[in-house]
């Protein structure tokens, strides 16, 4: 028995957003007419032998009304676990369950309907709605269940010492919902806010203050020394730090897509710095109780080997103690996609054990943080400048990075830091100069 995705092709549409995002391979050559043709497949995968086509079955996929019982349970499940273990109990949380269950339902039509709205192949619109699944689902529950549950998660959503539970809830949505569904827009992340929504301007106000809130006072919290290292606090950086520590710590893998520029391994660097051993010291970690992290980092190439990948992961566990948390770096993850050793399958492997055994201890609905901590598996950073297959993406959460549009903002942070007095439209004028000569090359 052999799970097959399909071999629908992406049309000209489809390849442009995704070079608005990252990298795509070019084989010119006779020689590789294969692989060019896998590049272009929505899942890249090898043709099956035409003996096997009358033995395929295709599933197809969940129904909205089927799909809408699914994620009316899940979310039911996860409120339950919460209300649970929380004893600060409030009236409205009926009402916050279930625009909760609906916005999530809009998120799946919002981002199938966006995918096929200038397609015209019927078999590649159903392809796209499997861009998007029940995974989906539970990862965002366990976004919005670690931010409620953990002082962590409370310390990025609160503005004030002391605020309603309603709140508390009502803002984990939103950065559920952005963490895990608008990341993975390229260019219109508003339009999503705006359809789930429905253009109501008192939700999208909130909605941008509480993601922006919680960018800006990670970033303003962490260790680090911006200035001295001359890096701006653009928003591709916040963005990609506030992901980053969501995710490691909510124990949900992250592939960030984008081309050179787009702050990727710098917030990498930066989080790592930041939460870095020994705990004892490190008094960002200890106010909030959070692990300190101690990476394991794996460089991907072609000749990345299955060996490769399962050695990093055994190196990552052996240093996740009591109060540390091994994590993974998987640096240009999608050149290993060329690997024949195929790699990724054992990359695959490694994140559904640790979902499976999180499902397990999960049971018990205890506190999420609780369940990471005894479930002791690792975290997975895994960063490309090369557009990924989405049967990799799916096993995580996905931000896609467009092209920067912050290199004037960029320039112009990094100079003020070191034109101290300077007529303040010197940086400004030299900034834009700059962002245009990079725009060129």
């Amino acid at each position: 028995m052999k799970d097959q995705n399909n071999e629908n092709q992406n049309n000209k549409d489809q390849n442009k957003e995704e070079e608005v995002c990252g990298l795509l391979f070019d084989y010119g050559d006779k020689k590789n007419k294969e692989q060019e043709e896998i590049r272009n497949a929505v899942y890249r995968v090898h043709k099956i032998p035409n003996s096997l086509e009358n033995s395929v079955l295709s599933f197809e996929s969940l129904k909205s009304t089927q799909e809408k019982v699914y994620i009316s349970k899940m979310v039911d499940n996860t409120f339950y676990s919460i209300l649970n273990n929380n004893d600060k109990k409030f009236r409205d949380y009926q009402t916050i369950r279930s625009s909760f269950e609906e916005y999530i339902s809009k998120s799946h039509s919002y981002i199938r309907k966006d995918g096929d709205s200038n397609q015209t192949n019927d078999d590649f619109k159903r392809n796209l709605a499997a861009l998007i699944s029940l995974r989906d689902v539970s990862r965002t529950l366990r976004v919005f269940q670690w931010l409620v549950e953990s002082k962590a998660g409370r310390f990025l959503l609160s503005e004030k010492e002391e605020e309603r539970e309603e709140e508390i809830f009502q803002k984990a949505i939103y950065l559920s919902l952005f963490v895990c569904y608008a990341s993975r827009q390229t260019t219109n992340k508003d339009q999503y806010f705006e359809a789930i929504f429905e253009r109501n301007d008192n939700l999208l106000g909130n909605c941008q203050n509480v993601i922006e809130n919680s960018q800006e006072k990670l970033i303003e919290s962490l260790e680090y020394d911006f200035s001295k290292k001359m890096i701006a606090k653009n928003i591709p950086l916040k963005e990609n730090c506030l992901l980053i520590f969501v995710c490691v710590y909510a124990q949900i893998p992250l592939f960030i897509i984008g081309k050179p520029g787009t702050s990727k391994s710098i917030s990498v660097e930066v989080i790592m710095e930041s939460l870095k051993p020994p705990y004892e010291a490190n008094n960002f970690a200890k106010k909030i109780e959070l692990r300190t992290f101690r990476e394991s980092f794996l460089q991907c190439s072609p000749i990345t080997t299955t060996q490769g990948i399962e050695d990093v992961f055994k190196i990552a566990k052996s240093k996740t103690k009591e109060n540390d948390l091994g994590v993974v770096i998987l640096d240009e993850v999608a050149l290993a996609e060329l690997s024949p050793d195929l790699p990724l399958k054992a990359l695959h492997s490694q994140l559904e054990e640790s979902e499976k055994e999180i499902s397990r201890i999960n049971q018990d609905n205890k506190k999420i943080q609780d369940i990471i901590k005894e479930n002791g598996g690792v975290s997975v950073v895994a960063i490309s400048n090369w557009v990924l297959d989405p049967s990799n993406t799916n096993r995580g959460i996905l931000l896609r990075r467009e092209s920067t549009t912050q290199l004037g903002t960029t320039a112009q942070q990094i100079l003020c830091t070191k034109t101290v007095g300077m007529n303040s439209m010197i940086p400004e004028i030299f900034a834009s100069y700059l962002s245009k000569i990079y725009e060129k090359l």
